[in-house]
């Protein structure tokens, strides 16, 4: 695992590092598009939940952070069916789940519909050697994104996403679950843990938020 997600952090850093001396040596290039005004959330007071969490562990002491760039303004997400909307299961890119995985989607991207989880969508990234590698993600109300942490398992709060956010143990994998304003997002993958690939794909989840 600490090599593929150190693979992860190379490829997404050379492609950071790639857009910028593009931005410095092309002077007619115009800069990445932020994220337009009216995605940015205002989380009232009354709504707002309070993230208190104690580490389990020396190795939770730390709140998960990542150094990896949004990418979000370089792989913009794609309307593959052309209704006009980015939906759940194109909010992020296939070039951005195949770098995160470091493997090739098997099949197509699967919509469901979970009531402790929001709309979402799993993606299958095929098998190998007994191990199975998949990812799900949701759009979520702030009410389940307060449920999912009140029943949290070894909660750890995450301080780079979102107005709030932290990771826990579902039933199948560990999920990251981000709160912005009254809305919320989870990303999951599997089977392996991938934290800082889920941290990457959370980014694209906020930005698509109906």
């Amino acid at each position: 695992m600490k090599i593929r997600t150190l693979s992860l952090t190379l490829v997404v850093l050379t492609l950071a590092m790639s857009s910028i001396a593009c931005g410095l040596f092309t002077a007619s290039s115009p800069e990445p598009a932020g994220v337009p005004d009216a995605l940015v959330l205002e989380t009232t007071q009354e709504t707002q939940p309070t993230l208190e969490l104690q580490p389990t562990d020396d190795s939770a002491a730390q709140p998960p952070s990542s150094l990896l760039p949004d990418l979000t303004g370089m792989i913009p997400a794609i309307d593959t069916n052309g209704d006009g909307m980015i939906g759940i299961c194109e909010a992020v890119p296939t070039e951005v789940w195949e770098m995160v995985m470091a493997r090739l989607m098997a099949g197509e991207p699967t919509p469901f519909q979970d009531p402790s989880l929001g709309d979402g969508c799993a993606f299958d990234f095929g098998s190998d050697s007994g191990a199975a590698y998949f990812s799900y993600v949701t759009f979520a109300s702030e009410e389940q994104f307060n449920d999912a942490l009140a029943y949290a398992v070894n909660a750890e709060p995450v301080t780079t996403l979102g107005d709030s956010a932290f990771l826990n143990y579902g039933p199948d994998t560990r999920q990251l679950w981000v709160r912005a304003g009254g809305k919320a997002v989870m990303v999951a993958i599997g089977d392996q843990e991938n934290v800082e690939g889920m941290i990457v794909v959370a980014p694209f989840l906020l930005l698509a938020l109906p």
